[in-house]
């Protein structure tokens, strides 16, 4: 998991570096995973993918389950809105800067 974690953080950063100290602040305060649900990640994750590979048949307790897909529910909804928010934020600057650009006058022959 702490692998998964840093490579996810590390584009988040990439990303925020392009658009401003604002956005990498941003990151900083947001990109690192739920605590909670990374926990759960570690703690259930591989008794869930034991029993999957045991079997094919569904099996009647699915509290490990359950815990495991709110887990990566809950990680990838907030990875998701934050890279939304930066490149929000990337657009905007972009927009911003087009908008500065002094129009040069063409001259024609």
């Amino acid at each position: 998991m702490p692998a998964a974690e840093k490579r996810n953080v590390e584009s988040l950063e990439a990303l925020a570096t392009q658009i401003s100290a604002k956005a990498s602040s941003m990151v900083r305060e947001r990109a690192g995973w739920n605590a909670e649900a990374k926990l759960t990640l570690i703690h259930a994750g591989s008794s869930c993918a034991a029993k999957w590979l045991s079997k094919l048949e569904v099996d009647p307790e699915f509290s490990d389950e359950l815990c495991l897909a709110g887990a990566i529910i809950t990680i990838a909804a907030g990875q998701n809105s934050l890279r939304n928010d930066l490149k929000q934020m990337l657009k905007e600057q972009r927009e911003a800067e087009a908008k500065r650009q002094p129009i040069l006058p063409t001259t024609t022959a």
